[in-house]
């Protein structure tokens, strides 16, 4: 559990097969913005198929996040999905438009699926982000990530793991 500046306190748990109606429910609640930034594309649902795959604890851990107050309701989802490299994953999340920019919850995300990919033994994680996305690009540098400057519509990122965390106003409840 996390507790944001404000008290706020969210959870994040694995993610299950049974979860695939509160994820659409989340991509329902978010812009196309938003959706655009995390998928780069204009989707606006998350198919069987697809989730079966992020859902697969072989290759994939996927991570739901929810407030105490409203614990059936997905706020956010962050994906470490394996590659193709040896010890390298992707790192992926999208916030519910009305938790974005809110005392440090998608930085308090990406710190924690970082951590969470070093214990599960990877050395390294990669990201595609949107270009214009200066949010995830600033989570990215306070995190101490260094961000190559863009030459197309995308960023891709690289760095090592564990990803230090910096001070971001959380803390982390037991």
């Amino acid at each position: 559990m996390s507790v944001l500046a404000d008290g706020t306190r969210v959870t994040s748990r694995p993610a299950a097969r049974a979860d695939l109606d509160a994820v659409n429910g989340l991509y329902r609640r978010c812009s196309k913005e938003s959706l655009r930034a995390r998928h780069l594309t204009g989707r606006s649902e998350i198919k069987p198929h697809e989730w079966e795959g992020l859902v697969d604890v072989r290759r994939a851990i996927t991570l739901l996040t929810t407030s105490t107050t409203a614990p059936d309701e997905v706020i956010a989802m962050t994906n470490l999905i394996e590659t193709h490299t040896p010890g390298c994953v992707e790192l992926a999340v999208l916030v519910e438009d009305a938790w974005q920019l809110r005392l440090g919850l998608g930085s308090c995300l990406v710190g924690y699926a970082a951590g969470l990919a070093a214990l599960h033994g990877y050395s390294s994680f990669t990201a595609e982000v949107g270009a214009t996305n200066s949010w995830m690009l600033a989570i990215l540098r306070r995190l101490q990530i260094t961000v190559p400057q863009p030459t197309s519509s995308t960023v891709s990122i690289t760095g090592p793991l564990p990803i230090r965390h910096a001070h971001s106003g959380l803390s982390q409840g037991r």
